[in-house]
């Protein structure tokens, strides 16, 4: 159950980006509150700073107990303080990143995204997204450079061969290849996460053939991964 926020003309700024912060949550595998016999109650909130310093972004959970008192459950809230109205959320390569509004038609700035911690906190991570890759770092110079050899080495191992769905399926990829491919580890996290999802995993998945890739998610980071997997067997 997440905390639904009106949606109303008669809405403060911070309540709207509240709204937008609560909505780019969901698309993301950051954790909610699943509880169902108590709590299970997601709550977002958004506050402009007067002053220029960083965001700032905690992720907590309050242990609640049902009304007959038997079980337990957690409620979560999630607040999110930034520099000013001009900075907001979006979700890009499944990452929950912050920047002011206008940097996000940039095809490289500077950033902070939001990673998962344990339990239900979370880490805020500041570096640079760079044609939709996020570095970590305070040099603009060196994430340009990680980048364009993470480009480069796809773009050679996409030219060697193209994948079908057949080949695919004869090839086993594990994480360790998505990350030699160049795809950033927290974008690999989170695919694995909806991977496992996606097929009711038990446990922690060690590899998954191609073509089961591929039927989930076809692009260029799936196959790029996909013909690592190819050339480190």
């Amino acid at each position: 159950m997440t905390q639904e926020i009106k949606k109303s003309a008669k809405l403060s700024r911070e309540e709207r980006a509240a709204i937008t912060l609560q909505d780019n949550w969901r698309k993301t595998e950051l954790r909610t509150s699943q509880s169902s016999w108590a709590g299970g109650y997601n709550s977002f909130a958004v506050k402009y700073k007067k002053d220029t310093s960083r965001p700032a972004i905690i992720a907590e959970a309050a242990k609640v107990w049902s009304s007959n008192g038997k079980w337990s459950g957690n409620n979560m809230r999630v607040a999110l303080s930034v520099p000013s109205h001009y900075w907001t959320t979006k979700v890009i390569g499944g990452i929950l990143t912050i920047a002011p509004r206008t940097r996000f038609d940039e095809r490289e700035y500077k950033a902070f995204w939001v990673e998962q911690g344990r339990g239900f906190s979370v880490k805020l991570i500041e570096g640079f997204v760079i044609r939709g890759h996020h570095i970590a770092g305070n040099d603009m110079e060196k994430a340009r450079t990680k980048v364009a050899k993470i480009r480069s080495d796809a773009a050679r191992l996409l030219l060697k061969k193209r994948h079908s769905l057949v080949e695919a399926g004869q090839k086993w990829v594990t994480i360790d290849d998505s990350l030699k491919a160049g795809n950033c580890r927290v974008g690999t996290d989170a695919f694995v996460k909806k991977l496992e999802k996606k097929l009711n995993a038990q446990g922690p998945i060690g590899a998954v053939r191609g073509d089961i890739i591929i039927a989930l998610q076809d692009d260029y980071y799936t196959r790029r991964a996909i013909a690592v997997a190819e050339h480190s067997r």
